[in-house]
């Protein structure tokens, strides 16, 4: 696992598959290894891109998404999904972050 500094915090990164195996999840640990949140979303039917990932931009994960991507860890792609009454952004993994991978 690869640990980055998020709004001021080390966390690590863990990646994972959704059970249908279509789509990555990421997922931020504290350092004591419990999840902090999960960055992913899987939204059926989704075509994503070699290194793409649905993202969760609302709530509780805005301003991780926000450092995120200003860090360069996601690259957006300005593509959205529709998940609900909000949308998930389609972002690339940035190479920061895909070589811990």
């Amino acid at each position: 696992m690869k640990e980055i500094n998020i709004l001021g915090e080390t966390v690590e990164v863990k990646f994972s598959t959704y059970a249908d195996g279509n789509a990555t999840a990421i997922i931020l640990l504290s350092k004591l290894g419990e999840p902090l949140c999960v960055m992913t979303t899987n939204i059926p039917g989704t075509v994503l891109g070699k290194d793409e990932v649905l993202i969760k931009t609302w709530s509780e994960n805005k301003d991780t998404y926000n450092d995120m991507c200003d860090k360069g860890y996601l690259i957006p792609t300005g593509r959205f999904v529709e998940a609900g009454y909000t949308k998930a952004a389609i972002c690339k993994i940035g190479d920061k972050l895909n070589d811990y991978r």
